[in-house]
């Protein structure tokens, strides 16, 4: 396979729960995670979940896995803000899942092929200044999970941050459609029509995983999505997850519109596992075996994305 080097721009931290991330404030409750466990994560990436030293070595396998990727020369790096009350001030027992930036920044800082990106709410008090704070880190992109962070991305309340963001150049990655590996408090705030704000207001928006509704056919989205290629050059759409059978009902439409695909942005979904079973009879037994041996998870998603003509051509957003 013959391939750009591109960057995945869509890597999730993970933090197992201990006291020393616990002191970073993360968060991992009960029933945070609901289909991808730590547990299930480790097994498939080969790790010891029992080890003292899980965190460390989850990030230095990625580190590994990236610097001997042909098809990837970065990645991208973000954990996972919190849902923050009206006062913006963290609601830790609404809060089920979060992954601090100082936590990110701290593990990614020291590894060659990673890049720290941040996840900060919009609602949250200090949201400038942790978008400042960020940008000093050189933060490659802010990534927000509205579904799970509980807040619309149309609220009128988050143009001064969308403002602020689009001063300073930084794209911005949205999650899209339905959310179910995490605890979601109001899945309508992963519609792209609330996107239309925030790129009025100037933005780079990345929408996460083609736009897929996440439900499995059903896709509910694609006239939106036109409708925003055509009226915002600078909105893109990354091609992250779309090997979960959820996501898969995008592809049809991806690969159907010319126009989207100078949009289309590298991204994985890591750790999230690459599923083959599929495109078994779109790319048939002998091309999913041969792509199978690949021993490097970035090659073999660029392997399939390379086989459904979806994987980006170059770089077009530079981070």
């Amino acid at each position: 396979m013959k391939s750009p080097l591109l960057a995945d721009c869509h890597i999730h931290a993970i933090a197992f729960d201990s006291e020393a991330t616990r002191n970073y404030g993360n968060i991992t409750s009960a029933g945070g995670m609901r289909k991808y466990s730590h547990s299930y994560i480790a097994r498939y990436h080969g790790l010891n979940l029992k080890s003292p030293d899980f965190n460390e070595l989850y990030f230095t396998n990625l580190d590994s896995q990236v610097k001997h990727s042909r098809a990837v020369k970065k990645g991208i790096v973000f954990g996972l803000d919190g849902i923050y009350d009206a006062r913006g001030k963290l609601d830790r027992q609404r809060t089920c899942f979060m992954i601090t930036n100082d936590y990110v920044y701290d593990m990614v800082k020291k590894k060659k092929n990673l890049r720290f990106a941040a996840s900060i709410n919009p609602l949250r008090k200090d949201a400038l200044a942790e978008l400042e704070k960020s940008i000093e880190r050189k933060t490659a992109l802010v990534k927000l999970l509205p579904n799970a962070q509980d807040f619309s991305p149309d609220n009128p309340k988050l143009k001064k941050f969308y403002r602020a963001i689009a001063a300073k150049k930084i794209p911005l990655l949205v999650h899209t459609g339905y959310e179910f590996a995490l605890k979601s408090t109001n899945q309508s705030y992963g519609q792209p029509e609330k996107f239309r704000m925030a790129l009025d207001e100037g933005v780079t928006l990345i929408a996460a995983h083609g736009g897929a509704t996440g439900l499995v056919f059903v896709e509910l989205f694609k006239k939106t999505l036109l409708d925003l290629v055509r009226r915002y050059p600078d909105f893109y759409l990354d091609i992250s997850a779309l090997s979960i059978a959820t996501r898969t009902g995008i592809i049809p439409f991806l690969r159907s519109c010319p126009e989207l695909k100078p949009r289309l942005l590298f991204g994985t979904d890591y750790p999230l596992p690459i599923h083959f079973y599929p495109f078994i009879f779109s790319l048939g037994l002998k091309k999913i075996a041969e792509i199978r041996k690949i021993g490097n998870y970035f090659d073999q998603y660029a392997a399939i994305m390379n086989e459904l003509g979806l994987l980006p051509q170059k770089q077009y957003l530079k981070f």
